[in-house]
């Protein structure tokens, strides 16, 4: 594994490690963190899992987060992650150790959610692996059943939005807590554990990055993807619900498989490791043309 830089169309620097097989040009996987995560949140094993079967594999910090560049610090921003994952694509062509017509895309929980967007977008892609993907943001349940908690987000959306527009600070909310009577966004004791096991994790994210997560809607788009998508699926997920993976899994029509791990969420780092690194493993295999 290798330290690697690349710079995004709006001149933003983006870091990460890159990982090199035993035999190149080889065929390469691209791997972002979930919401708020950094690189270091058990995802080198997956890389080198991956690089260990012969793929070469870039895995960077989002923008705002980590060892990547970009303002403001802490904002998760879907629709400009999505346009680093083509740029990504674009430097990858520059690396001699990379054969770029053989892409695969790997996502994890909200970044999952961006594979889907680009993969939608007919982008050349051999496969793409969805693991516990975020496919539809909370703003939709929350006008069917609390329409009250809505409008009260959107006021402070609004109060927000106002202030950072006369130079203020972004509003910030913890991301995970381990006192239910705390906010956060996550309160679940395993996301707690999860995150702050890093050491360099910042528990905060902008209000705006609620905001854009509540109104991204991977799922709309799900029809449109023509790669093999694998679904690797929790089968006690609160956080991205197994019954909503499935009703995407019902709309995608390219090549697909379905799996069901035990566990929550976070077991696909824990528990279900060796699992869940197996199962991507064999399709992007299976899928290299």
């Amino acid at each position: 594994m290798q330290s690697i830089e690349f710079k995004t169309r709006d001149n933003i620097l983006l870091r990460g490690w890159f990982y090199i097989p035993t035999v190149t040009p080889a065929p390469v996987v691209i791997m972002t963190p979930g919401f708020s995560a950094l690189k270091e949140h058990v995802l080198s094993p997956f890389a080198e899992y991956f690089q260990a079967l012969g793929f070469s594999v870039l895995l960077y910090d989002n923008r705002n987060f980590g060892e990547s560049e970009g303002l403001p610090r802490f904002e998760v921003d879907p629709i400009l992650q999505t346009k680093d994952l083509i740029d990504a694509m674009d430097f990858l062509k520059t690396v001699k150790e990379v054969n770029a017509e053989k892409i695969f895309l790997w996502g994890t929980s909200f970044s999952a959610g961006n594979v889907v967007k680009i993969a939608a977008e007919n982008v050349p892609l051999q496969a793409i692996c969805l693991q516990v993907p975020f496919l539809r943001g909370h703003h939709a349940s929350l006008r069917e059943k609390r329409p009250d908690i809505l409008e009260a987000l959107q006021k402070k959306y609004a109060i927000d939005a106002r202030a950072r527009a006369k130079g203020a600070a972004p509003m910030m909310t913890p991301v995970v807590t381990d006192d239910v009577n705390k906010p956060a966004i996550m309160k679940e004791k395993e996301a707690y554990d999860y995150f702050t096991r890093v050491p360099s994790f910042e528990n905060q994210v902008t209000l705006r990055s609620i905001e854009n997560s509540g109104n991204y809607f991977p799922i709309e788009v799900i029809h449109q993807i023509k790669a093999p998508t694998l679904y690797i699926v929790a089968k006690e997920d609160t956080i991205c619900p197994a019954n909503i993976a499935y009703e995407a899994y019902q709309k995608t029509f390219s090549k697909k498989k379905w799996v069901e791990i035990e566990g929550h969420h976070f077991s696909p780092y824990d528990t279900q490791f060796e699992l869940c690194a197996r199962l991507a493993g064999e399709w992007f295999l299976e899928n290299v043309k």
